[in-house]
């Protein structure tokens, strides 16, 4: 009897010790090991292990390896993937594609407004994601999106009006890239991410829409022979966590992780103005022309999309929704 006694008391006394929450996020990532969105979940794995005294353990499985951004998402609603820092895709949603819309924001000073946790976008989409079963933290940017192409138009790229049907560009499976880029004259194609680079590099197509200066050097620098920084969009991806994840934290410990996540995207924010402009000096240096933009066809590209372009997608998004997104 005292040994059984001794037994139950050493059991009792080693399952206090446990920590009363212990959880591992899987945290997933659409890009490579170098990549500033990568060494950003690696600060929050740190800091948050840390705040958490390790009762929360967080794994980093970066460069799709736990499949791209669509798939991730689906994991994320089931709860088999526990957290993300992804492109949101719009398969259950088409609302999702509200951070896309071409020219929502014309400079930094307005994506820092638009994109921060006030914004009605924010709320907007956490509604969004909310329903689905997943929990939107921050919007985590990267800049202004352009076009890396290997060929330009022959009728030039200074009129959004003009004919540039000889060049072929791929788009993102959604529609709010697809029509922008039709709206300015070119063909578009529809191109899942991972086969864009051998799409680019064997003719398939002309060039492609879906990123900033960053994203184009890191990943596309020897498939283009030109960049375009026409600003026709800005490139944000998102922290999420499954709402089933989520539910198991402290109340506590989600104030903590939305804190860490939303000062890393505050400071990607304050930070990629210069390092855009710095991707940019990389592209040419690396061979890569850069094709100027005035700030007048900026204007003009602007104006275009928000005239041509932004009643089509008032008929998907609805035109209250993007009354609101313009004010």
């Amino acid at each position: 009897m005292k040994l059984n006694a001794c037994i139950f008391a050493l059991m009792t006394t080693a399952l206090a010790a446990l920590p009363a929450h212990a959880l591992t996020l899987k945290l997933a990532g659409q890009y490579g090991n170098d990549s500033d969105d990568t060494r950003d979940m690696l600060v929050l794995k740190k800091e948050f292990e840390d705040k958490t005294d390790s009762d929360v353990k967080v794994r980093i499985f970066p460069a799709n390896q736990l499949g791209d951004y669509t798939q991730v998402y689906e994991e994320l609603r089931r709860g088999s993937i526990e957290m993300a820092l992804i492109t949101i895709p719009s398969q259950f949603d088409r609302n999702l594609e509200l951070p896309y819309i071409p020219y929502l924001a014309k400079d930094w000073n307005e994506a820092r407004r638009i994109y921060s946790n006030d914004s009605f976008l924010f709320k907007e989409m956490a509604q969004l994601n909310e329903k689905l079963g997943v929990k939107l933290l921050a919007f985590q940017p990267a800049g202004f999106g352009g076009l890396g192409m290997n060929k330009v138009p022959a009728s030039g790229l200074q009129d959004p009006a003009s004919d540039k049907s000889d060049v072929l560009i791929r788009v993102p499976p959604l529609a709010v890239f697809a029509e922008p880029i039709k709206d300015v004259g070119f063909k578009s194609v529809s191109i899942p991410w991972s086969d864009t680079y051998s799409a680019i590099q064997t003719g398939v197509a002309d060039g492609w829409t879906g990123g900033s200066s960053i994203l184009n050097y890191e990943t596309m620098r020897d498939a283009i022979k030109y960049y375009w920084p026409i600003n026709n969009w800005f490139d944000v991806r998102a922290w999420l966590v499954s709402e089933k994840a989520w539910n198991k934290l402290s109340e506590e410990q989600r104030v903590e992780l939305q804190s860490i996540t939303v000062r890393l995207a505050t400071e990607r924010m304050n930070a990629n103005e210069e390092v855009e402009k710095e991707y940019t000096r990389k592209l040419a240096e690396h061979g890569v022309k850069i094709l100027e933009v005035t700030p007048e066809q900026l204007d003009a590209y602007s104006k275009h999309a928000k005239e041509v372009t932004w009643p089509k997608l008032e008929k998907i998004y609805g035109a209250e929704t993007m009354k609101k997104l313009a004010e």
